[in-house]
């Protein structure tokens, strides 16, 4: 989804020049048919609204493009709605992240937001297979030092790769 039609229709050319298949859809139909979204844009206003998420269908949200104050991709009833919330900081994320607006206008209380670490020692936290219908939110908004580490487990499987060739 681009708010600029041109912009994303020269995205999908060069997408499909590289042999994706892809076509351009609105916020509300990719909101209203897609279980695993990810935004990655400079918005200030919301893409995703809650009310067009249908209820008791697993969706996972990836938003990493709100990394200052007063970016937001996500309506902050849309957050406040959700059923597991998670950052990679809960300073970050309330300063200048995806969560900072559902926390201002008091839809959301802070303390229901993990980071991403106490997720990954938690299962249970887990998806639970077909049956989990959660709707699940992941703010990244920006860690160096978790950046620099995953760059290091690319860079390690990569040449490791090329050890076996």
């Amino acid at each position: 989804n681009s708010r600029n039609t041109e912009h994303a229709a020269r995205f999908c050319e060069e997408m499909r020049d590289e042999g994706w298949e892809i076509r351009m859809a609105s916020a509300h139909e990719i909101a209203s048919s897609c279980q695993l979204i990810h935004t990655a844009t400079p918005s200030r206003t919301p893409l995703l609204r809650r009310d067009w998420f249908t209820t008791g269908v697993a969706v996972h949200i990836n938003a990493m493009g709100a990394d200052v104050p007063g970016k937001q991709e996500l309506e902050p009833c849309l957050v406040a709605a959700a059923d597991l919330l998670v950052c990679d900081s809960r300073a970050q994320t309330f300063e200048r992240g995806e969560f900072q607006e559902a926390v201002s206008q008091k839809l959301l209380d802070a303390t229901s937001v993990l980071e991403i670490g106490e997720v990954l020692d938690q299962p249970k936290l887990h998806r639970q297979g077909a049956e989990d219908v959660r709707l699940t939110i992941f703010d990244s908004s920006g860690v160096a030092v978790q950046d620099i580490m995953i760059t290091q487990m690319v860079y390690d499987a990569l040449v490791g790769q090329r050890s076996h060739l």
